[in-house]
C-alpha cells in the first residue's frame, strides 16, 4: 500500500518518539508502506526543518 504524507506528519514522526505519526513513519521504515513524498515536501521539511524552533530535532 502507498502511503502520501504531509510535512508536519513527517516533523512530529521526527521530533517526538511516540504517537501516531512515529508509528506511521515506522510501518514505512518497516516497509509495511511505501512511503511516497515529492520533491517538493522534501524542500519544504528541509526548510521547515532549519527553523530554529526545531533546534531539538537532530538535522
Amino acid at each position: 500500500m502507498n502511503l502520501v504524507i504531509d510535512t508536519s506528519i513527517l516533523i512530529s514522526a521526527i521530533g517526538w518518539k511516540e504517537g501516531k505519526p512515529r508509528r506511521i513513519l515506522n510501518s514505512c521504515l518497516n516497509n509495511n508502506f511505501t512511503l511516497l513524498i515529492s520533491r517538493e515536501t522534501m524542500k519544504e521539511l528541509r526548510g521547515v526543518l532549519s527553523r530554529n524552533k526545531f533546534y531539538f530535532i537532530e538535522k
